[in-house]
């Protein structure tokens, strides 16, 4: 982690050559009382380290430390003296003997710890934690909570292993009390699965036993290489409640938690090299509990019953005899409705602006930008390319007709860094519809309350922009129905064994992305002439469909005098084009729906270079 990143109240600098006392050091100062540490083998450099900052929590230097690199030392007093006007100070004393004080004014604690401790030695360990107690300002030594899982659960087991880099779920464990104990101080913690996202972010649902009561939080977790997400989702998540939900439902959205013992406004815990913010579950007794769209768009019939039954969401949506996919599309209807409504028509939101819509140049690797123009990650490019490149696109590419003339495209326009597309729609400023986005609205992202289904609401937000290009988030959804939802639907067991882990629907996939991209032909009824299993194929149609049509109404508002609008394709496309990309560089997904979304930008470029930015000339 870079030192950037490290929190000075809660950090204390070490100056020792004793690279096993300073590793012993670290390990209780980590576990024990959750604090960070910076290791320094000479004094000049710790100096050089406290007077950058006067917030250091504390500066340990060992007795018999060197003054630099070249030099061996000076006498131990001679360093507490430089550093008294700086911050407080505590010597490591090596021997039986404190070294000599005389001329500081305030003398430093003294802990008696050899230079080489013995390894997993419990008594030195007690004896160093003792030492360290002796300063008062110092947070007292933590206890753990203990840790149950709700379910021997095959997911639950593999998430816990991926926090451990031997991939050991007791250290996964671990880590997981680490982080839980810097929200809550509680003795029991149990904790459940909930959907996982495609960022590389761990996310659990944490059940805390606090005063004989239970609350629900929960707990996202990002490796600490992406800190600067975590940074973000804090930095926007005020901006973004402000303008989501109705108002007397933005009080009831999920609140950030504040880490324990910690400056004012700290949001982010720390603990090896994991990183975590924790929410409060979404639900109270006033509103009730939420559920989240992919639940409600993918689950069984019956699961989905037992999370909703009696529910305002069930009488008005799953009660009716209507059929379990006639039920999906009025749900999703009502969340298209709402997030229309709420962001992308209101009047005091939605205007319009000139804007480039694609830059080929490298977005920025930590930051989330503001969309248009859409821009992608040098990583997120590097990903696509050893995809288009690998071993399993190869196995299947002969499934994909002319393969290597979409690998070929997409390579060339992947290549482009910095330069022109040379494709008009892409290249010149178009009036673009803006509006607040989401900036990830995935189908986990967007909840419904149980009770007030009418009134959906969204989560998770690092990407939010404030004024962004309102067919963003419709784009999102299309991409997360066709490569994340299609054929993945519990109904589909029996006809799909496999669900989307199979070859034989990828035809009938390209008809649907076929006519998805007929400009003229997307909206009509599917017509699609083979004999696979297509029940679930014309639904997400369906779904998409009704997308569409929104996205339609959002992008024709708030025409300007003596101008001609994009046209809709013209505009949406390219957002469409973003997140298919992406797509391709998803290990997670199945290579099936890789090689789809392969040939799905592949078609968008094509189509692209080809579609007029008007309907007719415009005129000034």
């Amino acid at each position: 982690m870079s030192e950037n990143n490290f929190n000075p109240r809660r950090t204390v600098l070490i100056g020792d050559t004793s690279q096993e006392r300073s590793q012993l050091l670290e390990e209780i100062l980590r576990d024990d009382f959750h604090l960070q540490t910076i290791c320094f083998q000479n004094f000049y450099n710790l100096m050089e380290k406290v007077k950058v900052n006067d917030d250091w929590l504390l500066a340990l230097v060992a007795d018999d430390l060197h003054l630099d690199s070249m030099q061996k030392g000076m006498a131990p007093h001679s360093y507490f003296i430089k550093l008294e006007d700086y911050v407080q100070s505590g010597c490591l004393v090596s021997g039986k003997h404190p070294p000599d004080m005389t001329g500081v004014s305030r003398p430093p604690h003294c802990i008696y710890v050899p230079r080489m401790p013995a390894s997993g030695n419990p008594a030195q360990r007690e004896t160093t934690i003792a030492g360290l107690k002796s300063f008062d300002f110092l947070p007292q030594q933590i206890v753990l909570p203990r840790l149950e899982l709700t379910s021997d659960d095959r997911t639950l087991r593999e998430q816990l292993r991926s926090l451990s880099e031997q991939r050991h779920p007791d250290e996964g464990r671990e880590i997981l009390r680490h982080l839980t104990r810097w929200f809550f101080d509680c003795d029991n913690t149990t904790i459940e699965k909930l959907g996982q996202g495609l960022s590389g972010a761990r996310v659990f649902l944490l059940q805390i036993e606090e005063g004989g009561k239970k609350e629900s939080y929960v707990l996202k977790l990002s490796p600490l290489e992406n800190l600067w997400k975590l940074e973000e989702e804090v930095r926007k998540h005020q901006s973004a409640n402000g303008l989501t939900g109705i108002a007397k439902f933005k009080s009831h959205l999920a609140p950030l938690h504040l880490c324990l013992d910690s400056p004012q406004d700290t949001y982010i815990a720390r603990y090896k090299n994991w990183a975590a913010v924790c929410y409060g579950y979404l639900g109270d007794k006033k509103f009730g509990k939420s559920i989240d769209l992919e639940t409600l768009l993918v689950c069984s019939l019956n699961e989905l019953s037992s999370k909703i039954q009696g529910s305002k969401l069930h009488h008005q949506h799953f009660s009716s005899g209507k059929s379990l996919l006639e039920s999906r599309r009025d749900v999703f209807n009502v969340f298209l409705n709402w997030l229309s409504e709420e962001w992308c028509l209101a009047d005091d939101k939605a205007e319009r602006d000139m804007r480039q819509l694609w830059l080929t140049a490298n977005c920025p690797p930590k930051q989330y930008p503001t969309l248009p123009p859409y821009q992608l990650k040098g990583k997120e490019k590097g990903q696509i390319l050893s995809f288009l490149d690998g071993k399993d696109a190869e196995k299947v590419s002969r499934l994909l007709p002319s393969w290597d003339e979409h690998r070929s495209r997409i390579w060339g326009f992947i290549e482009k860094d910095g330069q022109p597309t040379d494709i008009p729609a892409f290249d010149n400023p178009v009036l673009v519809i803006l509006s607040p986005a989401h900036g990830d609205l995935n189908a986990k992202n967007a909840m419904l309350w149980l009770e007030h289904p009418d009134h959906p609401l969204l989560i998770d937000f690092p990407s939010f922009q404030e004024s962004g290009h309102a067919l963003q988030d419709f784009a999102r959804l299309e991409i997360e129905i066709i490569y994340a939802l299609m054929d993945c639907q519990a109904e589909n067991a029996e006809s799909l064994k496999a669900s989307d882990h199979t070859h034989t629907q990828l035809d009938l996939w390209i008809a649907l992305v076929d006519q998805l991209l007929d400009e003229n032909g997307w909206m009509k009824k599917a017509a699609w002439k083979n004999k696979k299993f297509d029940a679930n194929a014309k639904h997400c149609l369906d779904l998409i469909q009704l997308l569409r049509h929104k996205a339609e109404l959002v992008q024709g508002q708030c025409k300007p005098e003596n101008s001609e609008l994009p046209k809709f394709f013209a505009e949406y496309l390219p957002a469409l084009l973003y997140y298919t990309l992406k797509e391709i560089g998803y290990e997670s997904r199945t290579v099936f729906k890789r090689l789809l979304a392969v040939y799905c930008a592949s078609k968008i470029i094509s189509q692209v270079e080809q579609l007029p930015l008007y309907s007719a000339s415009p005129h000034s």
